[in-house]
């Protein structure tokens, strides 16, 4: 999917399952081309991630916060973090996006690595369709 399609997808109120879908097939493609991206460069995490991320964060303000964190991450099959600082946002029923931030501190300075991952339900069951990842 082209960079401004995505982006009136994202922009073009409530999300619909057709446009999930297509979202998930870009995310997942970007996620599948980040691994190749690492093994190239050492820059961290890799730009697809980030475009990822972009895409991700725009689709999960259009979403709703979970009041039920604990079931909705053991229904993903998430183990719970005591490092990270968690939430799910759901975009309808069939489609959740898992939000991970952990603080990392080094020499340099304190950052927060934040992870966004698109998980749809499909026959009854959760899947993973790609992640983003940005540091900020």
């Amino acid at each position: 999917m082209r960079w401004a399609l995505t982006v009136a997808v994202l922009c073009a109120g409530p999300p619909d399952p057709r446009a999930i879908d297509r979202l998930a097939a870009e995310v997942t493609q970007l996620d599948g081309r980040a691994d190749h991206e690492q093994a190239a460069s050492p820059r961290r995490p890799a730009a697809s991630l980030e475009r990822a991320h972009a895409i991700l964060a725009k689709l999960a303000a259009r979403g709703t916060p979970s009041q039920t964190l604990q079931m909705d991450e053991a229904a993903l099959g998430i183990s719970a973090s005591e490092l990270a600082h968690r939430s799910v946002i759901k975009l309808s029923g069939e489609a959740w996006i898992h939000v991970s931030r952990v603080s990392i501190q080094d020499k340099a300075g304190t950052y927060t690595s934040e992870r966004l991952t698109l998980y749809l339900r499909r026959g009854g069951a959760w899947a993973s369709h790609g992640y983003g990842q940005a540091v900020k």
